[in-house]
């Protein structure tokens, strides 16, 4: 009996491990199967690669990957009944996100497409070429396309024209010198009253492209250029692809800012001046934005929807263009976005709508879908847009205000380059409706000149600093254009300085938490910030009410209690020195109330400047 029983257990293991070598047979060629399917989908063979993934499927049928991509080819043979179906056996077995990705999917196939009738159309070689073409901007007559390409005539991507006649675009060229450079310039929009035009591009040489706003005159693109301030759309980050309403009130753009939801996302700012000033920008929010790349906003004639490209919501693969429908005026609050469909996207990536402001009957977009000339292609396709009436709104705000000089020097009145200019003004925030505190930073050029365009007329505060200067700090009223010298301090070792407004209690050494001592603190931080090599004393000064003795070790706990200050704020401790000097050192007669007021005080005197 045990031998039986023996040989039954050695029969079923071998029988265990046949069906296990079966199944691995079997796993690795349905892996076979997708790892052919996958080299057909890259190459564009889309039948083949849905034969592949139908045969992996029927030993795998587990897999969501594989009806994803078999869903995904029938899509690109545009055989969207059964794309559908594949897209909603991938619900079956994916992750819940996945699954209501796939369920979306099928549901925009299903549905007829409001805004585009299926009718795209590659704009051909006149405009195409075997590089990279995108960013298709029409001008508002209808007449002249602009767009970005990669040709490589001067830097990796320039602005393009293209004039049309009769119907037809004509042989594409290059803009020309004056906007192209050895760098990258991309044209993002024109308003509607084709007065401005919005260019992304490296103008003064920084690191980042900014955002650039070019007068146009006679329709002629050459013009004045002038950057947008960097408390409104740039930023030491990337800046690009505007969008500008047609009533000129509202300019969305792309940024990768570190405050965003994902790689790139879409933020709005809105005019306050009749001359071109912008509010600080928000963030549209994570119904628009995602934690993956929202690029290429575009705002309907109507500015009721929002036309842009997604890698982070529902696609049919690469980038796809999306429209989602304003819900307040905050621009906070939106629908949820809904996939443009067959009409327009692919299974590679589809971006940059753009509608011309005077035909809504058309849209132009780039894709690099298989079939085109080069990496990106121009694309034309039918649409169906609500015809808007453009009406230019005018802001009911003041006129703005330029306030221009130079920084100098206090004593010599030489210019001072490079100082770091900050100013702070008021500004009415559009979306909000509250007042809100706008801030702009600037550095003097080669010659220590600078100017601001402030909003409207108002009070200005400005602060400057700069290594070898004392950190500055003032307030300007102003009415009209004005022509403002900032004036800096030299800072010279052994020359005490009086700071104003350290506040202690009576017979105390705490530090007062109000604002005059805030400030006071701050202009010795913001001085040593600037100056990082130079050791300073923090000395303290009484009057003579009290004995001698006592006076010294009160001043002495007083300026010991703004070293300390000064160290919480990141002031290394080498660089601070606390002496109390009591009543030792008076500035003015102590036989009055006045005098002994300006004895008491704090003083700061650079010791010394360390070698670097």
């Amino acid at each position: 009996m045990k031998e039986y029983l023996m040989k039954k257990s050695v029969l079923l293991i071998i029988l265990l491990l046949l069906i296990t070598q079966l199944s691995a047979v079997k796993l690795v060629k349905g892996q076979k199967y997708a790892s052919q399917a996958y080299e057909y989908y890259s190459a564009g063979l889309y039948d083949r690669a849905a034969y592949y993934f139908q045969n992996a499927i029927k030993i795998d049928s587990l897999n969501s990957e594989y009806y994803k991509y078999l869903a995904r080819s029938y899509f690109a043979l545009t055989n969207y009944e059964d794309a559908a179906k594949a897209f909603m056996l991938q619900a079956e077995y994916a992750s819940y996100s996945e699954a209501q990705k796939a369920v979306e999917l099928a549901n925009v196939l299903y549905t007829e497409n409001m805004y585009f009738i299926k009718s795209v159309r590659n704009l051909g070689s006149a405009i195409n070429s075997p590089a990279s073409d995108f960013a298709p901007v029409i001008s508002p007559d209808n007449k002249r396309l602009y767009f970005t390409s990669k040709r490589g005539i001067k830097g990796d991507d320039n602005i393009w024209i293209a004039e049309k006649y009769a119907d037809e675009w004509l042989q594409a060229k290059d803009i020309g010198d004056m906007l192209n450079t050895e760098k990258n310039e991309s044209i993002s929009a024109i308003s509607s009253n084709y007065n401005i035009a919005f260019i992304t591009g490296y103008y003064d040489n920084q690191p980042f492209p900014d955002v650039y706003s070019f007068n146009i005159k006679n329709k002629d693109l050459f013009g004045s250029s002038k950057k947008l301030p960097s408390a409104t759309i740039n930023s030491k980050y990337f800046d690009g692809q505007v969008c500008i309403s047609s009533d000129g009130l509202a300019l969305l753009f792309v940024s990768d800012r570190p405050d965003g939801f994902g790689k790139t996302d879409i933020y709005v700012s809105t005019r306050l001046s009749v001359k071109g000033i912008w509010s600080p920008p928000i963030n549209l929010g994570e119904q628009i934005n995602t934690s993956a790349e929202e690029l290429s906003p575009w705002l309907s004639p109507d500015g009721k929807n929002l036309f842009f490209a997604s890698k982070g919501h529902s696609t049919f693969g690469g980038y796809d263009l999306f429209v989602a429908e304003k819900l307040s005026n905050n621009w906070t609050k939106w629908s949820k976005p809904v996939n443009l469909g067959k009409e327009v996207n692919s299974v590679k990536d589809d971006y940059f709508l753009s509608i011309p402001f005077n035909d809504t009957t058309v849209a132009y977009f780039a894709s690099n879908r298989y079939g085109g000339y080069g990496g990106d292609d121009i694309y034309i396709v039918k649409a169906r847009m609500p015809k808007t009436k453009v009406v230019i709104t005018p802001v009911k705000i003041r006129e703005q205000v330029i306030i221009s000089g130079q920084v100098l020097s206090a004593d010599k009145k030489e210019p001072i380059p490079d100082a770091e200019i900050q100013w702070e003004y008021i500004i009415l925030d559009t979306i909000t409706q509250k007042p809100t505190i706008a801030t702009v930073e600037m550095k003097s050029d080669s010659v220590g000149h600078y100017s601001l365009v402030g909003p409207s007329p108002g009070n200005f505060i400005y602060n400057a600093k700069k290594e070898g200067f004392l950190y500055t700090r003032g307030t300007i009223t102003v009415k009209n254009d004005t022509i403002f010298d900032i004036l800096m301090e030299r800072i010279e070792v052994g020359k005490a300085v009086i700071v104003d407004s350290v506040f202690f209690d009576f017979d105390k050494s705490n530090l007062r938490d109000d604002e005059p001592t805030k400030k006071a603190i701050d202009f010795i931080y913001q001085t040593l910030k600037a100056n990082p090599r130079a050791v300073v004393e923090i000395s303290g000064h009484t009057d003579w009410i009290g004995t001698n003795e006592y006076n010294m070790g009160l001043s002495q706990r007083r300026a010991q209690a703004v070293v300390d200050r000064l160290i919480e704020l990141g002031i290394p401790k080498d660089n601070l020195i606390a002496k109390g000097y009591g009543e030792e050192k008076p500035i003015a007669t102590n036989e009055t109330p006045e005098g002994r007021q300006k004895n008491r005080r704090t003083e700061m005197k650079i010791i010394k400047i360390n070698s670097k």
